[in-house]
């Protein structure tokens, strides 16, 4: 609070006058529509505003595929090098690796890694997803 003060006996009083006003800069205000932002005048710094590049990630599904089904041939090929009667596989409709143990005299299936019944009931999964979803998530 400011204004004048006078003594006036043991007492103080203020008045208070009345504040100033200051003009205001007129500002320029730009309707273009750009992608450049302004700076203020007398300034030679510019910077444009631009999108980003889409990130390269090199990632091809294809290829991947592709890769994972020669290292199966190859590590299916060393297993019967070896005289083990080991089976890798990639199930396509679940996409899950399935290992099957056989006997090697009769060719018989001693286990199998998911279990048979499992593998079934994935697929009767994967058959009523789209009842169940409109869209993949």
């Amino acid at each position: 609070m400011s204004g004048d003060m006078s003594i006036v006996g043991a007492a103080v009083t203020v008045q208070p006058t009345a504040p100033t006003i200051q003009p205001v800069k007129a500002v320029e205000v730009s309707t273009q529509s750009s992608a450049t932002t302004a700076w203020p005048a007398g300034s030679s710094a510019r910077a444009e505003l631009r999108a980003p590049k889409p990130a390269d990630l090199g990632f091809d599904p294809q290829a991947m595929r592709q890769n994972l089904a020669a290292a199966i041939d190859r590590l299916n090929e060393q297993m019967r090098s070896n005289g083990r009667d080991l089976n890798f596989r990639i199930d396509e409709r679940i996409e899950r690796t399935v290992i099957t143990v056989k006997q090697a005299q009769t060719g018989e299936v001693v286990r199998q890694i998911p279990a048979e019944e499992i593998l079934k009931l994935a697929h009767s999964i994967e058959d009523i997803k789209g009842l169940l979803f409109n869209e993949v998530i």
